[in-house]
């Protein structure tokens, strides 16, 4: 896979970049791409392996990682042990106001005149955020993720995909399940642990989730296509797969399901280099949620593969129904442009039949 995208048939550098990020990055990255704006060149340039955020904070060459169990070298005992406990209360118990008691203690206790400790007040900060998503208080946790991300992007730092997502389980609350306060807390702290990379912790509190009373179709929809999400990220992308296939099995007109199958594609052509399954999913989209912002990304994709496999003759009538469907799509002129002369290059230089 990693040599088709090098080789992308001396398409421009952005659509590369795209294509790159859209199939070999995670799919969580796909969406930080495609509906928020971003440059796919940033994110793709994100993924690069040993790319470091740049950070301009004083921190005595500190490493910023955000909000993850056991970064507290730098602290003394006394607050080490308050943010430990904090996450144990988070974590394990559940017990969202005494797990905020503890981040607030801590972060009473630090000097904030000193800047070593700004990465530690930073990450406090967000753990006392992820305590407002816990308890269903998106609006007062949003803010907090906005301008991390808002910084990242800014900086062009390593981490905006995870800042992203973040700020998008925020402005997502309720759409793709009806949170309420029983479900909620360990879906969402799990969310809150997934960008972050906490996987084990993330998969743990997933997988509880699924056998709460009275969790809703959509909620456990959900919970699967964030469970596989969190398999895909540890690497286990044919466990990923079973996830995936069970929410289109079982759940296929949940509200997340057309994320979810596009979600499924990627793994596929990107991790499993398996195309036709891929597309499968992809198609599945189109059929059934013509009407849905997913659908015209799926048929892209159906396309992009096409070329990348050589199925040139696919490649033109897909290229030709995107026109058809998506004719105001920000995609149109990489289709009818790059797409275009280059599938009508290779017809060219194929032999008569």
């Amino acid at each position: 896979m990693k040599k088709r995208i090098r080789h992308s048939f001396h398409l421009s550098a952005t659509v590369v970049a795209w294509i790159a990020v859209c199939m070999l990055g995670s799919p969580g990255d796909v969406e930080a791409c495609s509906f928020n704006g971003c440059s796919p060149l940033l994110l793709a340039a994100a993924r690069k392996p040993g790319l470091k955020a740049s950070d301009d904070r004083k921190t005595k060459s500190r490493t910023a990682k955000s909000a993850t169990r056991g970064n507290t070298d730098g602290l003394p005992a006394k607050i080490k042990k308050m943010r430990r406990e904090a996450d144990r209360l988070l974590m394990d118990v559940r017990d969202v106001s005494s797990a905020r008691r503890e981040y607030k203690r801590a972060l009473e206790a630090i000097d904030r005149n000193d800047p070593y400790y700004n990465i530690d007040i930073q990450e406090i900060t967000v753990s006392l955020a992820m305590c407002d998503a816990a308890d269903g208080n998106f609006s007062a946790a949003e803010p907090v993720f906005r301008k991390e991300y808002e910084s990242s992007l800014k900086r062009r730092g390593a981490d905006v995909a995870k800042w992203y997502a973040l700020l998008s389980m925020c402005e997502a609350a309720g759409r793709d399940f009806k949170f309420s306060r029983s479900t909620a807390k360990d879906i969402v702290i799990a969310d809150c642990l997934m960008p972050v990379e906490r996987y084990a912790d993330a998969e743990k509190l997933y997988a509880r989730s699924l056998g709460t009373i009275g969790i809703s179709n959509d909620a456990k929809a959900y919970v699967l296509m964030q469970w596989a999400e969190c398999l895909a990220k540890m690497g286990r992308h044919k466990d990923a797969l079973k996830q995936y296939q069970a929410l289109q099995k079982g759940y296929k007109t949940a509200l997340c399901a057309p994320r979810a199958m596009l979600r499924a594609g990627v793994l596929c052509v990107g991790h499993l280099d398996n195309d036709k399954l891929g597309c499968d999913f992809f198609k599945f989209i189109e059929d059934t949620f013509p009407a849905s912002e997913f659908a015209e990304q799926a048929l892209f994709y159906r396309l992009t593969v096409a070329i990348w496999d050589k199925k040139w003759d696919d490649a033109k009538e897909l290229r030709k129904l995107f026109a058809e469907r998506h004719p105001s799509s920000s995609r149109i002129k990489i289709v009818q442009d790059e797409y275009g002369q280059l599938i009508a290059k290779k017809l060219t230089a194929l032999p008569d039949k």
